[in-house]
């Protein structure tokens, strides 16, 4: 059978090339076949039928039926931050929402000023829901507060997404392991044999504070006593200010060793350690946190890093986001995070 490639073929031609319901059809085709146990080989089967006939959801007599724009508002705060991670979260929540023929509209949200048009997209209709993401870890609190009440006053779900801008007494919908990986991170270091371990973190952060008590933990675990002196902070994740602190510790401190809460800050740590005349990872190994390829691969040495699934992460938000819209009941999700040993931390890969 070869696609179709001028009349629309409808739901009702899929189903019947697949040998099902149009109803179980539909569940397949709108991203709900794991929600009422349609086994994968008929969802394969549907699919396969979709693609062959050239099926395309018609969405706007999807919309006169539903009565939804079938749109969701992407705000991002503070998008001066924006960042790898970020993009790869994006990413992945324009694929769930695409197969569930759900478009995006990207808003940013850095001052007052940008509220007003945030406001005047909400208000208009054109969408049905906010996902709010936070790029960096300032910004006014006044913001904030206007975002979720423009949203709550329009009657639209809001969800959030990455936890630095989320009040202290809530939690993210969908975030990964940070305590873990920071834990998995330290360990693996005192599994090197090291026992002077520093740790560079970002201060106000709620997801540096998370990598803080897992590298606590971990010393706790191994009982090495921690040492306030080598728990140092930068007031923002930058490179210009994680090379000054450490540069700065390496001339006062002794340590063998530095857990580094963002990738981005590891490789500047490298650089200030390689300046203050030592080598790493023979007079300090380093890890990270995030697993940003263009920076862990092209490091020198290349990065020991803790990965994060950040695409996983924004098709399971985006997941979260169409719940909320239909009603249906949402979970925090926690995902898992993986040690990915390079040569930062002194493995010998050879």
């Amino acid at each position: 059978m070869k696609p179709r490639s001028s009349a629309r073929s409808t739901l009702k031609e899929v189903a019947k090339a697949a040998g099902v319901s149009t109803t179980t059809a539909g569940y397949v085709l709108r991203n709900k076949a794991g929600a009422v146990g349609i086994s994968q080989a008929t969802c394969d089967r549907i699919l396969d039928s979709a693609k062959l006939l050239g099926y395309r959801p018609n969405v706007l007599a999807r919309s006169l039926i539903t009565g939804r724009a079938q749109a969701v508002l992407v705000a991002v705060l503070d998008p001066s931050n924006w960042s790898v991670v970020l993009n790869e979260c994006i990413r992945g929540a324009l694929e769930s929402f695409t197969a569930a023929s759900y478009s995006m509209v990207l808003c940013t949200i850095e001052t007052m000023a940008d509220v007003s048009r945030y406001s005047e997209i909400v208000s208009s209709g054109r969408v049905d829901a906010v996902l709010l993401l936070g790029a960096g870890c300032h910004y006014a609190d006044a913001i904030f507060k206007s975002v979720c009440e423009i949203a709550d006053n329009s009657a639209l779900p809001l969800v959030p997404f990455g936890d630095a801008f989320l009040p202290t007494d809530s939690e993210c919908l969908v975030t990964w392991d940070n305590k873990t990986g920071a834990e998995q991170a330290v360990r693996h270091l005192i599994e090197h044999g090291h026992s002077r371990i520093a740790f560079l973190g970002v201060a106000g952060a709620r997801w540096s504070v998370d990598r803080e008590i897992g590298y606590r933990a971990a010393l706790e675990t191994a009982n090495i006593p921690i040492d306030p002196e080598l728990i140092l902070y930068v007031d923002q994740p930058s490179h210009n200010l994680a090379h000054e602190t450490v540069r700065r510790a390496c001339e006062n401190l002794s340590f063998t060793a530095m857990f580094v809460v963002s990738d981005k800050m590891a490789v500047a740590a490298i650089r200030a350690i390689h300046r203050a005349g030592r080598k790493v990872p023979e007079d300090c190994a380093i890890v990270g946190f995030d697993d940003i390829e263009e920076l862990a691969q092209l490091s020198d040495p290349q990065l020991t890093t803790i990965c994060i699934p950040s695409w996983v992460a924004g098709r399971k938000v985006a997941e979260s986001v169409m719940a909320a819209i239909e009603g249906r009941p949402i979970t925090r999700v926690l995902l898992p995070v993986e040690l990915v040993i390079r040569e930062s931390c002194g493995c010998d890969l050879a």
